[in-house]
């Protein structure tokens, strides 16, 4: 939901309105029941707590509280833990805050939604009861109507359980007649009335019930739908939606040629806005600053020397108003209502940047694609937009010399050809004509006669004479950036390539001959073990996770992803996986060990509850530059976090750690994942989600950049910024999808302010990290000037502070596991069969 700061400046005439502000109503009482107005806080949540995980946290306070007058009262149910403080922290609410994920589903444009049939009065009633719910406010009415269609209705008699306590929920329930009692530990907590809904966080997410509810005497009649269809029908609309306005945008002459991705971006840049019959978009001679879709509706445009045309859904017009800053030529003016989706200059220029660079940045990722060496080979295409960022523009005067057939190659490149004139000759006669679009260089990429490369102790050769004949600009890719991107250069000119990631892994290592000294962590489904080699000594940290436990939560092809993801990376701040390996139970990840304990430990003290800012300044740094590499790979994390103490006790591990040399590590990359687009499965930790997961409207990159800023803020302040005391889930996301927070006064400074909340900003369009620069918006902040990001790679910089190590097997820095059981030995698992072993074939 846009915040009035994250609206994108528009002319006056473009009304930015709720999407279900064209809603027609009606006052037709529905057959079904006549609930009272109410505000969302009247619905009612206690299905959507997480349950406890012992009785020593059990739900102590519970009281129904009278919210306003005329309103049914809200059922308020508040969990309290016992002794959840350490240094003074605050008692909060640990089982709400666990890790939560969704079950991955196939997200396709063309999903048929079910179809229950209802009255008139039926859907009035179920519109009246969505309208105030925070899940469904962003709905547009095609989706709110394929929404309610979906419902169907459930009707249980006295006694009848819905659903149990500690079961996991997946409907949405609305109560048009008798009540549902809800039921925590035998004890009842509370009652819905007809008009009251529960359960609307089961459609975001696999939550286990707090409370068993139960119809009462003379049963109850609902409304109800499930988690599936819920995420399938929003996912389904985004992309059905996202795909047609692509297509128009390829339309457009000046976007036909340009990359996927840059279509992509400015597909997620477009902006709702609605027009009412007769109402003027713009007039001839005004300024040009919009271009427009039109989506719904129709719209006269009336041209000074073409006439007039009636445009229609899929047409767009005002596109001059991003090349050119011109008035316009012609009258616009919607006919009936009307729906387009609006772009301005100023929001392309900083989502992509000025039009001539994304189209040069477009035709370089394509050139490079034609370029033999490349096109036969098995590189990447997220490979090539890195090459493509790293090539450099020079100016070469008339005459010039660029190389010389027979002479000895310094500096092996690849040049692309901006401008001016070039001839390519041999001494053999050969010769040919260079001008922009061409390319040349590519033989001093290749091994000489002994198999070794230019700069790399090859004797490399030019195979011609490039010299210039016209004053030109030349686009240079050497050999080194290369090999920088692909990391093995005889992958170039080779289908097969050479040794692919899976193979550097270090198979010499015998996972299960190591020995295991003590437990360092543990998490939803497995844990991480101190481990060493027997032969070497050399200490690692071992995963071990239970394949039973990760396919009943659905989760086995998240780590077989994980592990695929893990093999593509290769970063000093981010986890090294080593070595893989899996036997009838469970599935082993061998990976670097990083002994400096969590960030939690260096953020939270006995002393203190936060960091000063020069040290968040560096440990931001960190995770920034790790974060990056994964977004160049196309790769979004969405579990940077830094728990707080209470999730301990639920085992939520930390997600960052310091090394030796007290620099930053990310680690546990299960929610990893490879997007091109976007990915439509919730999962992550509820105080750090972006407000795109929680809609389930698609999320990319920028949810780690949101999560960053939660960080920071954490850092700095000492909680995160969407927190509160007692806070519940709902409310907490709600506050999450408004964007309300603050910052206590005298308490940090105005840079740091600026840069957090850049980065959380609502709105994709303005958020920092997502913009044309990317991470650099980040990185060339004030509040980022003291770091210098080369030395930072190269961990030449003096960390805040560095752990005291006696030995590599030194877990001085890791809190005590030793309560926990080992997984392995200690758990009863149901043995897998052939289909489910298979899922793990490639571990």
């Amino acid at each position: 939901m846009l915040t009035p700061g994250d609206v994108p400046i528009l002319p006056p005439s473009i009304e930015f309105a709720n999407r279900n502000a064209k809603k027609k109503t009606t006052t037709n009482t529905p057959q079904t029941t006549t609930p009272k107005k109410r505000n969302d806080e009247n619905i009612i949540h206690v299905n959507d707590i997480p349950k406890n995980e012992g009785a020593a946290d059990g739900i102590q306070d519970m009281s129904v509280k009278d919210t306003s007058e005329g309103c049914e009262p809200t059922l308020v149910v508040e969990v309290k833990g016992k002794g959840l403080t350490k240094g003074g922290s605050t008692s909060v609410h640990a089982q709400r805050f666990d890790n939560i994920y969704s079950t991955p589903q196939n997200m396709v444009e063309n999903f048929v939604a079910p179809v229950f049939e209802k009255s008139d009065e039926d859907v009035e009633f179920l519109l009246d009861a969505l309208a105030d719910n925070f899940v469904f406010n962003t709905l547009d009415e095609g989706e709110l109507e394929t929404l309610v269609n979906a419902f169907e209705n459930h009707e249980v008699g006295g006694g009848e359980v819905l659903v149990r306590q500690g079961d996991f929920g997946g409907h949405f329930y609305i109560l048009y007649s008798g009540q549902v009692a809800f039921v925590v530990d035998g004890n009842e907590v509370g009652r819905a009335v007809p008009g009251n809904s529960f359960g609307e966080l089961a459609l975001l997410y696999n939550a286990p019930r707090a409370a068993t509810c139960v119809a009462t005497e003379g049963g109850a009649g609902l409304w109800r739908v499930d988690q599936v269809t819920f995420r399938m029908l929003l996912a389904s609309h985004t992309i059905q939606n996202d795909n047609q306005t692509k297509v128009v945008l390829r339309k457009v002459p000046f976007l036909a040629d340009l990359d996927d991705e840059f279509v992509h971006r400015i597909a997620d840049a477009l902006t709702t806005v609605y027009y009412d019959a007769g109402e003027k978009i713009f007039a001839s001679g005004s300024e040009g600053s919009v271009f427009y879709v039109i989506r719904e509706g129709k719209v006269e445009y009336k041209h000074r020397k073409r006439g007039v045309r009636v445009l229609g859904p899929g047409d767009y017009f005002g596109e001059q108003a991003i090349v050119k800053n011109e008035p316009r030529r012609a009258d616009a003016t919607a006919m009936v209502d009307t729906i387009a989706l609006a772009l301005t200059r100023d929001v392309f220029e900083r989502v992509l940047g000025p039009l001539s660079e994304v189209i040069a940045r477009s035709n370089d990722r394509r050139l490079l694609r034609s370029v033999p060496i490349f096109a036969n080979s098995d590189i990447q295409s997220f490979e090539i937009e890195l090459m493509a960022a790293l090539i450099d523009d020079i100016k070469y005067p008339a005459e010039k010399e660029i190389l010389s057939e027979g002479d000895y190659v310094d500096v092996p490149a690849l040049y692309l050809v901006r401008s001016g004139v070039l001839e390519a000759y041999t001494d053999a006669g050969e010769s040919r004509i260079l001008k922009s679009g061409s390319f040349f260089g590519e033989d001093t990429l290749l091994p000489d006669e002994e198999q070794k490369y230019g700069g790399k102790g090859g004797m490399k050769l030019s195979q011609q004479t490039v010299e210039v004949l016209e004053d030109c600009v030349l686009g240079k890719l050497t050999l080194a950036n290369i090999d920088s991107v692909i990391l093995d250069l005889s992958r170039m000119g080779n289908k097969v390539g050479g040794k692919t990631r899976r193979d550097m892994l270090q198979r010499s290592i015998d996972i299960f001959k190591l020995e295991r000294h003590t437990l360092l962590g543990a998490g939803t489904f497995g844990q991480v073990w101190l481990a060493s080699d027997r032969k070497t000594g050399k200490a690692y940290a071992l995963k071990v996770q239970i394949k039973r436990e990760l396919i009943d939560h659905h989760q086995a092809e998240g780590v077989c992803r994980e592990r695929e993801v893990m093999s593509k990376i290769d970063h000093p701040f981010i986890i090294k996986l080593v070595n893989t390996a899996q036997d009838e139970q469970s599935v082993f990840m061998l990976l670097n060990l990083v002994q400096g304990g969590e960030l939690f430990n260096v953020m939270h003290s006995e002393e203190r509850d936060c960091i000063p800012e020069s040290e968040v300044k560096f440990y931001s740094a960190g995770i920034l530059e790790g974060l990056a590499y994964m977004h160049r790979r196309r790769i979004i994390y969405r579990d940077l976090k830094c728990v707080s103490w209470f999730a301990r006790r639920v085992n939520q591990p930390e997600n960052v750690l310091i090394d030796e040399l007290g620099y930053t590590v990310i680690v546990d990359l299960g929610f990893a994942k490879v997007v091109d687009d976007k990915t439509y499965t919730l999962c992550g930790t509820p105080l750090y989600l972006a407000p795109e997961v929680i809609l389930s409207r698609g999320h990319d990159k920028g949810v780690d950049y949101w999560s960053l800023g939660c960080l920071m803020y954490e850092m700095i302040l000492g909680q995160t910024p969407f927190y509160e005391n007692n806070i519940d889930q709902i409310t907490l996301f709600k506050r999450i999808v408004h964007g309300r927070y603050r910052f206590p006064k005298q308490s940090i400074s105005e840079e740091a302010q600026d840069l957090i909340s850049g980065m959380l900003s609502n709105t994709l369009t303005q958020r920092l990290g997502c913009l044309a620069h990317a991470e650099r918006d980040i990185k060339g902040h004030p509040f980022m000037r003291d770091i210098n990001f080369g030395k930072l790679g190269k961990r030449m910089l003096k960390a805040p502070w560095v752990p005291q190590l006696t030995n590599p097997l030194d877990a001085s820095c890791f809190e005590s596991w030793d309560h926990l059981d080992d997984k392995e030995k200690k758990g009863s698992y149901k043995r897998l069969n052939k289909k489910e072993q298979d899922i793990f074939v490639q571990f």
